[in-house]
């Protein structure tokens, strides 16, 4: 019997591959980095061998899952096998390859095993950003349902952040909810954003987007706590707002990790001066 499962996974899949090949190539002709194409077998599986296909993977170079380095088995200009570390963590993940020193867009990939978050007593969080220990504290209120009472609001503190900052902007939202809109700085220069946001899930619980998407967005939550954005630019282009149900009381951040965010030119370069800020969230009962 086939279960929805695979099915789902696999659409979440292509959606955000399809967005990260969009930044590469899409309206962008020309490019000679190298571009990922899929990954066998599917799901991946920890301490066995990965195929990866695609273009201009050059001689030399590294792949990384997760932001983690792996063991390279072969390379040609379309084809990379490397074999993946036996405690990979499982659940959604990003693959990478790196070819002369220029990386490609990320790709998603799924890690074979139980990605369930740890927990601790009523409390679920997400497992730790780019591979990091999480560590909360004891126990803790906030968990997914488990609290009752009035309802829930939100405050949202952005980071400080300069003029060509990707940031997060709060907008006025009804009791139960936190409306956030992705601003971008105005700039041409600034045509593709590939990004996650990492948040804990005991206390956000992401909701929907608009724009709901198309060939040019993307906007899905691929794992517990993290949601994961593509977007190509074309100038006077609807904002991006994101809606989170909010699940219990407490205090987080929603967060950019470093090795998931790029804002690309054009012609698929890399805008390091283009940079990416979070900030505070407190939930609590009104």
């Amino acid at each position: 019997m086939v279960t929805a499962l695979p099915c789902r996974r696999a659409l979440r899949r292509a959606l955000l591959a399809g967005l990260t090949l969009a930044l590469a190539a899409g309206c962008v002709e020309g490019t000679d980095g190298p571009v990922i194409t899929g990954a066998r077998p599917d799901p991946a599986t920890p301490g066995q061998p990965l195929r990866i296909d695609g273009i201009n993977f050059g001689a030399s170079g590294h792949v990384a899952v997760g932001g983690r380095p792996v063991a390279e088995r072969f390379r040609s200009a379309d084809r990379v096998e490397v074999e993946l570390p036996a405690d990979l963590p499982p659940g959604p993940s990003w693959l990478v390859v790196v070819a002369e020193g220029r990386p490609s867009p990320a790709f998603a990939i799924d890690v074979a095993g139980d990605s369930e978050p740890r927990s601790d007593g009523a409390r679920r969080f997400p497992p730790g950003l780019d591979g990091a220990v999480v560590d909360r504290g004891p126990g803790g209120d906030g968990g997914p349902g488990a609290d009752a009472g009035g309802p829930l609001v939100a405050e949202f503190d952005p980071d400080p952040a300069g003029g060509d900052t990707v940031r997060l902007v709060a907008r006025e939202a009804p009791v139960g909810r936190l409306i956030l809109e992705v601003q971008v700085p105005d700039t041409p220069a600034v045509r593709g954003l590939a990004l996650h946001l990492a948040y804990d899930r005991g206390l956000l619980r992401f909701a929907e987007a608009s724009p709901r998407g198309g060939r040019t967005l993307a906007v899905g939550e691929i794992g517990p706590g993290r949601l994961a954005i593509g977007r190509v630019l074309a100038g006077g282009d609807d904002p991006l707002v994101l809606t989170f149900d909010l699940v219990g009381p407490g205090e987080g951040r929603i967060d950019v990790p470093a090795r998931h965010r790029t804002a690309r030119d054009a012609v698929n370069r890399p805008l390091p001066a283009v940079d990416f800020a979070g900030g505070g969230v407190r939930v609590r009962r009104r």
